[in-house]
C-alpha cells in the first residue's frame, strides 16, 4: 500500500495512502484512498489545490467542514458521505479545521452502469 508522509514549511504533517482494490470491485473502482491534513496553524496552509478529474469519487468526510471552490461556485462539504465529481477544472479546498477523508475513485464511465 503506497503511503506518503510529507511536512509542509511549518512542519504540518499530512498523510495520503492509496489502498488496493479487491477483485470484487476492480471493474468499477480505480482506487481507494485516505487523506489526513491536521488543522492548519497558518492562514497560508488553509487552501489545498484539487486537480481536475473526469471521475466520480465516493467521499466520506470524517473531519471538519470544508468548502470546495471553483470558478464562481462554492460547495460546503459537511461531515458525512458525498458523491463528488467529475471536476473538469482545478478546484480549491478551503478549510479551517482538520481535513480527514476516506474515498473511492470510480473508474471513468463505470458509475453510469451501476
Amino acid at each position: 500500500m503506497p503511503t506518503s508522509t510529507l511536512k509542509a514549511p511549518q512542519q504540518l504533517e499530512w498523510r495520503l495512502a492509496e489502498i488496493p482494490v479487491s477483485n470484487a470491485f476492480q471493474s468499477y473502482v480505480g482506487t481507494y484512498y485516505y487523506l489526513r491534513l491536521p488543522k492548519p496553524d497558518s492562514p497560508l496552509l488553509r487552501r489545498v489545490i484539487a486537480m481536475a478529474t473526469p471521475s466520480l469519487d465516493l467521499l466520506l468526510n470524517i473531519g471538519d467542514t470544508f468548502v470546495i471552490e471553483t470558478f464562481g461556485e462554492a460547495v460546503k462539504v459537511d461531515p458525512g458521505a458525498w458523491l463528488v465529481g467529475p471536476r473538469p477544472a482545478t478546484a480549491f479546498v478551503r478549510r479551517e479545521g482538520e481535513l480527514h477523508l476516506l474515498g473511492a475513485r470510480f473508474k471513468h464511465g463505470t458509475v453510469s452502469s451501476l
